[in-house]
Parts: structure tokens; sequence; C-alpha cells
């Protein structure tokens, strides 16, 4: 998953500072840019016809502790 925000809106076209919005979405390559993903051989690659599945669970959490990890079924360790 990677997180990008537009909180105030685009100033410019096509959105003139109408938008407020927050954005999840599923990646399967790293860094971000799909131009170094392949760069560093890490983007993924399907083949016609060929499917991918995978499950996302969603985890909100409150606290002033660090989360360390989550693991399948949401149950969250914190940092000491």
């Amino acid at each position: 998953m990677w997180y990008w925000q537009s909180f105030g809106g685009f100033k410019g076209y096509p959105f003139y500072s109408t938008t407020y919005n927050i954005g999840l979405e599923p990646q399967s390559s790293y860094p971000q840019s799909i131009e170094n993903a392949i760069k560093n051989k890490t983007n993924l690659k399907l083949e016609p016809s060929k499917k991918l599945t995978t499950n996302i669970k969603a985890i909100a959490y409150e606290g002033d502790s660090g989360i360390s990890s989550i693991d399948k079924e949401g149950s969250i360790t914190l940092k000491n």
C-alpha cells in the first residue's frame, strides 16, 4: 500500500482547489516510481491472462506508541 493526499485540493487544472481527498493504493513494487522499480528489477510483471490475488486488511490505530508489527489477523505489536 502507499498513501497519497490532496488536502486543500490541487490548485490548477482540472480541479482548481475543489478536491479534498486521500488515497490508499495497492502497490507491488518499490521504490514508488515505476521507472525506478524497473531499473531496480523490483517491478511485478504479469503475463497475459494471468491473475494476482491478495487480501488487504485495514487497521485503524490511535495511540502514542509506535507500531512494531501487524500480523495477518490484524493484531498489533507495539514498540517498546
